[in-house]
């Protein structure tokens, strides 16, 4: 089942975008509020960067950070290169380093 807003957090986003001035808190309370209800939404990569930075900015109200953090975790996840790759990659460079042949990047 996908993640939606629960009813405390959604009234946080909205106390947050009420109260702030602060536009990244209103991007990301808004990106929260727009999931309470809507389980197919995720975050969109400009507002879980805003959700991001309100949450490492010591200033922002409890509302803003739940809001922040309740966005945050509805984002899609970013994926890096495997672990099956990297080893891979390491075993070829290694492998050609050993036959004397040009280095693999």
């Amino acid at each position: 089942m996908a993640k939606t807003t629960s009813s405390k957090a959604a009234q946080s986003a909205a106390k947050a975008l009420r109260t702030s001035k602060s536009k990244t808190v209103k991007t990301a309370a808004a990106s929260a509020l727009t999931q309470s209800k809507a389980p197919h939404e995720t975050t969109s990569p400009r507002a879980a960067r805003a959700a991001s930075k309100v949450l490492r900015d010591g200033r922002t109200s409890k509302a803003g950070k739940s809001a922040a953090g309740s966005a945050l975790a509805q984002a899609p996840r970013r994926r890096s290169a495997s672990a099956n790759e990297l080893t891979q990659r390491a075993w070829e460079k290694t492998y050609a380093n050993r036959n004397g042949a040009r280095k693999v990047n």
